[in-house]
């Protein structure tokens, strides 16, 4: 199932939100217009235009973490095709992982075909291997 949000849905977020319609009708207008049109603004109108603001700025800070995280996952895509070695690579992904979900461990199953099974080292500078037979456990589990 693709969970990506399509161009038109996000245009569709956008067209239904009403903080950013609210601004929108304000901000249309030439600026002499929009001065005299808050000063002349209510309580209520003015919680509105508050309450618009903080929602954008809210909105703002969520899309600028989201950029980061994402430059993140390219930094890391980057990094893990310039090692040759799977170690350096797998530990390349789980510290990133960990650094864009901002938790303190993560782990990288690797399917190998040959035995039908995935596989993990346990822990960063270990040689404990995890594996898992794709037909055990949640990895065999149909229908997920």
């Amino acid at each position: 199932m693709n969970n990506l949000i399509g161009e038109e849905d996000v245009n569709t977020m956008y067209a239904e939100n009403e903080s950013l319609l609210f601004l929108e009708k304000l901000l249309n207008r030439k600026e002499d217009q929009f001065y005299q049109e808050v000063k002349q603004f209510d309580e209520t109108l003015m919680a509105q235009f508050r309450e618009s603001i903080q929602n954008l700025r809210a909105d703002h800070r969520a899309l600028r973490n989201l950029v980061f995280k994402l430059k993140r996952i390219i930094r890391a895509t980057a990094g893990m095709t310039s090692s040759l070695v799977l170690n350096e690579a797998i530990e390349r992904i789980v510290e990133e992982t960990c650094e864009c979900l901002d938790c303190e461990r993560a782990t990288t199953f690797l399917h190998d075909t040959t035995k039908e099974e995935l596989w993990c080292k346990v822990a960063k500078g270990s040689d404990e291997i995890i594996r898992v037979p794709l037909n055990k456990g949640i990895v065999g589990k149909k229908g997920v």
